[in-house]
């Protein structure tokens, strides 16, 4: 029993869930969709232009598919950090959620190419203690920061 009267093993359990980070993908994850959709969307411009409308909305309809895709795996993709565990959730109906205790983790570590550098993104690497397996949390806006948090958990 603690001082106020609850039971020690419950406030542990409390702790363990409270939520040291949360967040998702950053926008610029996605750029290579942004970049396709912005291509259509200068062919369909470009083509309507030359009075071929059919072709026009083939194109236009391609910028709303890239733009729609790019925001629905935005929305459906989850990172969270807690006391005891990353947490890594995708998807809308057959939703998937990956938990990763910290008692596996061994180390983190940041990943970023130069576009990652230069977007202020990176894939954050945990290193799990059994062989060479690692779980990444791609897209991650400011991943050092995140990364000294998941760090100074374990």
């Amino acid at each position: 029993m603690n001082a106020d009267g609850t039971p020690s093993h419950t406030l542990s359990s409390e702790e363990d869930r409270s939520l040291v980070w949360k967040g998702q993908p950053a926008w610029s994850e996605y750029l290579f969709l942004w970049f396709v959709a912005s291509v259509s969307a200068l062919r369909a411009l470009l083509i309507f232009s030359t009075e071929d409308p059919g072709s026009g909305l083939i194109y236009t309809f391609g910028v709303g598919l890239f733009i729609g895709l790019a925001l629905f795996l935005r929305r459906t993709s989850r990172y969270a950090v807690t006391r005891a565990a990353v947490h890594r959730a995708a998807g809308i109906l057959g939703q998937t959620e990956k938990i990763v205790p910290l008692k596996k983790i061994a180390s983190a570590s940041v990943e970023q190419g130069p576009l990652d550098r230069l977007f202020g993104i990176g894939t954050i690497l945990l290193h799990l203690k059994e062989g060479e397996r690692s779980e990444p949390l791609r897209g991650i806006r400011d991943p050092d920061v995140v990364c000294r948090k998941i760090e100074a958990l374990l």
